[in-house]
């Protein structure tokens, strides 16, 4: 059975607009699992671990990157996944990754500063 698996800040949940889009993308995937990952980001050895994790798990299954995590990540599990499928002849294709992603930002102003934040709606899941 295919699986979603959600790479998150620890400190960020998801918003009910996201959960939305990922059931209507996925409508097939009735569990949702997390990857969450420390709110200062990841050192070397860390990406290097999660990406064992990653390649270690089945291709069938799609991963979504939520909060801003390098794209060196990427690059790492993509350049570990055929390394250990051209040892191991184990998989012959990669995991689809998917990136949350919203260009939209809402102007708001509170005690006389303004700032932007990412609005609930207009989410949108972009195939890398």
């Amino acid at each position: 059975m295919k699986k979603i698996f959600i790479i998150i800040n620890k400190q960020h949940k998801l918003l009910p607009s996201q959960q939305d889009l990922i059931k209507k993308t996925f409508p097939e995937v009735d569990k949702l699992r997390f990857i969450k990952i420390k709110p200062q980001g990841l050192k070397k050895s860390e990406i290097h671990k999660m990406a064992k994790v990653i390649t270690a798990k089945s291709p069938e299954h799609n991963y979504i990157i939520v909060s801003p995590i390098p794209l060196l990540l990427i690059t790492i599990v993509s350049n570990q996944w055929f390394e250990v499928s051209a040892l191991k002849k184990r998989f012959t294709e990669m995991p689809q990754f998917y990136l949350m992603h919203n260009d939209n930002r809402e102007k708001v102003e509170k005690d006389g500063k303004i700032f932007y934040r990412v609005p609930s709606r207009g989410w949108e899941l972009l195939p890398l």
